[in-house]
């Protein structure tokens, strides 16, 4: 029996002889089956149904998002797509009731992609509140990064697309000016790396949770640093109990009046959320991870087994069986599922949070019962121990995944350990980032050892090395191998140099980009450079990733003529995924360049995909132009494709200054009653009420026209109006009216807008303006009325 067994069962045995007054609720007590059965009997949609009726309140927000979301891991528990079709039923609504969508207005007279809350000023006035915003948003976000993560859901890509437009919209909202609470102005305070509101930590935690949620989802970076300067707010505020060696927090630490308040259990539950993805994210590391879970096992679960009120230990809360949602600890704290199954297992009806918690036992357990290793089997086990290296020392734990997964993280269980006819076990991956070990390495050099075999993969194996920093930052290296023929075979010693400020260094293994198939791995190592235990290889080792992306212009095909909003397309490809691509113009390919925008992933992967953006060209001089895309990949690695010709022919615009950068010449304006404004940006636009005080009269010849035109609400709930009135030689009249209702809060394009002027009209009169009983201002620009030949 090797000697590293041995110590590891007389380990269980030791610590079995402090934990024997703890009863393990794995003595053949629990299975997949009953605890399913458990949550769909407290978790059934006819239980909850009445959520979905909720408005104006903070039910929503507060209740049915963990209805939401433990559906989202039941899913994740059992592949069950019922559970996907319970959480579209409630997100559909949640949809629906949005103030935007049914036309209420908050206490600005703004109709918004968010859900007003009137309960805490009697319903006499309604505000937005950061926690409900992102408490909200953040299950929207989960289920599209779910759903782009899982193959098996792919016929779900439309609502994916639907509700993390949805998050953003919401989100994006919360960083709009003029915003505030019913008791205090909706300031964001950003102090060099860090972000918050001075308002309760569970309130930044809950939009800083849909904020990474939504670069799950989208991988849009810009979400990551704000959830990153985020989280830099919470560590600051984090405190350690010296007698647990665990975390904890204030509810309101900057307010004196919360001066000795400990954060309570209710509220630290939309905090653990944001630390599971934190983590997941290399914003906190394994260390920190055992802290938290340390607070859980330690300080929460009390002695008789009853669930402390606050973060310190006291008080006993009336939800004990909130303590199941800490099982994101569970691969710190294994003795948490006992704890929160002891809880659940004698009560009698269970409240949101309960559930939520219900759901992630049954996760828990499904991962285990996968790789067969039972969590109260060892009690509370450092999946990831500080290594420190020695001659000889393997600073990979379980590299021969003979104990399973164990001291693997494997997220939504995308990996499998199986077993050899002989009895080895061995990792299968396929292409992800969802199988990885976190270890705190010193500073040196390290050499990495595995053997690996093809599956059904064609392309070969993959080792990520991922560097974290405490500012972070992080970088990757990447070693790659090609299986010579189908047996197990050594990869090349892969040599390591940890930087002095990298504070966690993560291994990931799996396939290669691009490639669906799998790849098995077996027998890692990871050992001080120089230790006699890794083997002996001549072959050089693999180098990092220096290969750059392959990327070029599908559409429009060179020569094309192109006239108003143009479609922009490039396929790009890369080894480890393209993470941004960029079209751009010039009028010379050897001139300067000129950025049109970030496009977005539209179809295939980042592995190799198509890229969309919508290019508006109606402002250009007619003349050739020349475009072409450049792809960046994880690595920093650019490429840019061969440019293409296009030759740009816009019809004349037959309005004048339909852009408004000559103010309101052109137009009449009685009264001034509208105005021209001027952005931030320098750009200028119109903005008026509804009346037909402004407008613009036009010699027409008879035919089709079309208009086109942007439009934002300002104050106006009702939407945009476009009036075309034709007078005729014998003084009558009469009229064609289009109207437009905003999305969101930005700048739209309406629909075009197809106008027939009769043989007879004399004059077209144009006017702008909002909508009849909408005493609120809207916004216009870039008016143009070409006609169709």
């Amino acid at each position: 029996m090797p000697k590293k067994l041995k110590n590891c069962i007389f380990l269980v045995f030791v610590l079995s002889m402090f934990f024997s007054s703890v009863p393990l609720a794995w003595a053949g007590t629990v299975d997949a089956a009953g605890l399913k059965q458990m949550f769909d009997k407290y978790g059934a949609p006819s239980r909850w149904s009445s959520l979905k009726s909720a408005v104006d309140s903070p039910t929503l927000a507060w209740s049915e998002t963990y209805i939401m979301r433990s559906y989202l891991v039941m899913y994740q528990a059992t592949k069950d797509k019922q559970y996907i079709n319970n959480f579209i039923d409630h997100a559909d609504s949640a949809l629906a009731r949005r103030d935007s969508v049914r036309g209420v207005i908050d206490y600005r007279g703004l109709s918004l992609p968010v859900w007003r809350d009137g309960k805490y000023t009697d319903y006499k006035t309604y505000y937005i509140y950061a926690d409900e915003t992102g408490l909200i948003a953040t299950p929207l976000a989960q289920f599209a990064a779910l759903v782009n993560k899982d193959p098996n859901l792919a016929s779900y890509r439309a609502k994916a697309n639907e509700y993390v437009k949805a998050a953003k919209d919401a989100v994006n909202v919360l960083f709009m000016s003029q915003l505030r609470n019913s008791d205090v102005n909706f300031t964001w305070i950003e102090d060099g790396n860090t972000l918050h509101l001075d308002r309760p930590i569970n309130k930044n935690l809950a939009v800083g949770s849909a904020l990474l949620a939504i670069y799950e989802a989208t991988g849009d970076s810009s979400y990551l640093d704000k959830g990153k300067k985020m989280a830099n707010f919470f560590k600051q505020n984090l405190l350690t109990n010296s007698s647990s060696g665990g975390y904890y927090w204030k509810y309101y630490p900057s307010d004196p009046r919360f001066t000795n308040t400990i954060e309570d259990t209710n509220h630290a539950n939309v905090a653990l959320q944001f630390i599971n993805m934190a983590y997941d994210n290399g914003i906190f590391s394994a260390a920190d991870m055992r802290k938290f879970a340390n607070t859980a096992a330690k300080v929460l679960v009390k002695s008789d087994g009853t669930i402390a009120n606050y973060l310190n230990g006291s008080g006993t809360i009336e939800q004990q069986g909130q303590i199941g949602n800490w099982l994101v600890f569970a691969p710190w704290s294994p003795s948490l599922f006992d704890a929160a199954y002891n809880v659940i297992k004698n009560k009698s009806s269970l409240n949101p949070p309960e559930i939520q918690g219900l759901a992630y036992m049954n996760y828990v357990l499904a991962q285990n019962e996968e790789t067969d290793q039972p969590p109260g089997e060892v009690p509370d086990p450092d999946p990831n121990p500080t290594p420190e290296p020695g001659a000889g020392d393997n600073l990979i734990n379980n590299g021969d995944f003979g104990a399973g997964s164990t001291g693997w993280v494997n997220i939504n269980n995308a990996a499998q350990i199986k077993t050899e006819s002989n009895g080895n076990k061995y990792l299968t991956n396929s292409y992800n980032f969802y199988f990885y070990q976190d270890l705190q390495l010193k500073p040196g050099t390290y050499q990495i050892n595995a053997r690996t075999r093809k599956g059904t993969a064609v392309k070969g194996a993959r080792v990520v090395v991922r560097f974290y920093y405490q500012d972070g930052s992080d970088n990757f290296k990447t070693f790659t191998y090609v299986n010579k023929g189908s047996g197990w075979e050594d990869m090349p010693g892969m040599t390591l140099s940890v930087p002095a400020t990298a504070v966690t260094t993560r291994i990931y293994l799996s396939g290669m980009p691009g490639d669906n198939g799998t790849q098995d791995f077996d027998d890692l190592t990871l050992v001080a450079a120089g230790d006699t235990s890794a083997p002996d290889d001549t072959t050089p080792p693999a180098e990092s990733d220096t290969e750059a992306p392959a990327v070029s212009i599908s559409a429009p095909a060179s020569g094309s003529s192109v006239t108003a909003a143009t479609a922009l397309k490039a396929t790009a490809g890369d080894n480890e995924g393209v993470v941004k691509l960029t079209f751009a113009y010039a009028t010379n390919p050897q001139g300067s360049w000129t950025t049109i925008g970030d496009a977005t992933l539209s179809s295939g992967s980042v592995a190799q995909g198509v890229w969309n953006l919508t290019w508006n060209v109606a402002g250009l001089a007619n003349a050739t132009y020349y475009v072409r895309a450049m792809a960046v990949d994880a690595a920093g690695n650019n490429a840019t494709s061969d440019p293409v010709a296009i030759q740009i022919n816009n019809v004349t615009n037959l309005i004048n200054n339909g852009d408004f950068g000559a103010g309101s010449t052109g137009w009449v304006n009685i009264n001034n009653t509208a105005q021209i404004k001027t952005e931030s940006n320098g750009n200028k636009y119109l903005t008026n009420t509804y009346n037909f005080y402004f407008y613009q009269d036009l010699q027409l010849k008879p035919g089709t026209y079309q208009i086109n035109a942007r439009t934002r609400k300002g104050t106006a709930v009702k939407g945009a109006r476009v009036v075309v009135r034709f007078y005729y030689q014998d003084g009558s009249d009469n009229f064609k009216t289009f109207t437009y209702i905003n999305k969101d809060s930005g700048w739209e394009d309406m629909p075009g807008m197809t106008l027939a002027v009769p043989a007879t009209a004399v004059t077209t009169r144009i006017y702008l303006s909002g909508m009849p009983g909408d005493n609120g201002t809207q916004d216009f620009d870039d008016l143009v009325i070409t006609q169709l030949k």
